[in-house]
């Protein structure tokens, strides 16, 4: 990989800066503007943060108010609604003006107590996987959720990830195996790539074609279903992996795509048509990829009581941005 150290991302000492700032800003938190939501509680129920400012002078906020009946909140990329698991109740969608949580809407026959939930790319759709393989596709999430199709997928070494796409017509799946099945409503399972289980998969924004990253064999791989059959193509190689588990995500015009190593302290950006990449080192340990508002920055750490940081290919190259955590309480809706 070719490495730029010295452009594309701030070091930590900006962060530290920024951090210092951060008690001055939150007083004038009600006129700053909203860089996105955070998800900060991977363990718990669920912790939204807002984080306000603009991407390298920004900082997080107390938690949303949420309803104590929730006890499970999952965020969407984009950050403009949430899944939710009610209390003794069918799952919910929250759509957020800004930072500010509206009504929970219930889904019609969606199941509760999912153990695995995976969005599309840019959050309109969502897959659900349950206990003994049954997994449901949620639909219109902008708007109006609705479960737009279900189907029963079992393999023995059980399921590590999913993704689906955008229309929720498509739905790739990642066994404990390594094998990355494609199926959809009318389509059965088929197996497109075989590799390891620690691989990334993700589909491209409003595309039919999923991204494959799979550290291990250090490859960048398109699949997507022609004539009914899945159809494989590498597009890049020699991506570097410490033994990780990979992360990826598509930029909203499904030009390039970004990885991170679940522990790691480096990310990429693959050109899919050329197969070029671009390195950079992270000032924090990456926990996470996921999108922020603006469709093409992603908060790659982010922990209960931490700051974060954010990695951005907006401009001329990679950046690793800070966004200190403000000193405030959490308040929640009785």
């Amino acid at each position: 990989m070719r490495v730029n150290l010295s452009r594309h991302y701030l070091v930590a000492s900006i962060g530290f800066a920024l951090a210092a700032i951060a008690g001055s800003a939150a007083k004038a938190q009600m006129s700053a503007p909203l860089v996105g939501l955070v998800d900060v509680g991977n363990l718990g129920p669920g912790e939204i943060r807002p984080v306000l400012g603009v991407l390298g002078a920004s900082y997080l906020q107390a938690p949303v108010a949420l309803s104590r009946e929730i006890s499970r909140i999952y965020l969407a990329p984009i950050g403009g609604w949430a899944l939710v698991q009610q209390r003794g109740r069918a799952p919910g969608l929250i759509a957020f003006a800004g930072s500010v949580p509206g009504a929970v809407q219930t889904i019609a026959d969606a199941a509760p107590n999912a153990v695995l939930v995976s969005f599309s790319p840019m959050g309109r759709s969502a897959g659900l996987l349950f206990t003994g393989g049954n997994i449901q596709v949620l639909t219109g999430l902008a708007a109006t959720p609705q479960v737009a199709f279900q189907v029963n997928f079992y393999d023995p070494s059980g399921v590590k990830k999913m993704a689906v796409s955008d229309d929720g017509k498509l739905l790739a799946v990642l066994t404990g195996a390594g094998q990355v099945y494609m199926l959809s409503n009318s389509t059965g399972p088929q197996v497109a790539y075989s590799g390891s289980a620690l691989l990334g998969i993700a589909f491209l924004p409003n595309q039919a074609t999923v991204v494959i990253a799979d550290g291990s064999n250090g490859t960048i791989d398109l699949a997507n279903m022609a004539g009914g059959e899945p159809f494989v193509q590498t597009v890049a190689v020699g991506v570097s992996s410490s033994g990780g588990e990979t992360l990826v995500a598509a930029s909203p015009d499904g030009a390039s795509a970004y990885v991170v190593e679940l522990g790691g302290t480096s990310a990429c950006r693959i050109e899919l048509a050329t197969g070029s990449m671009q390195t950079i080192a992270l000032p924090a340990v990456a926990t996470r990829l996921d999108r922020l508002r603006d469709g093409d920055s992603f908060v790659f750490s982010a922990e209960p009581g931490r700051s974060a940081w954010f990695l951005t290919g907006k401009d001329a190259g990679l950046q690793a941005v800070f966004a200190a955590a403000a000193s405030t309480t959490e308040v929640r809706r009785p």
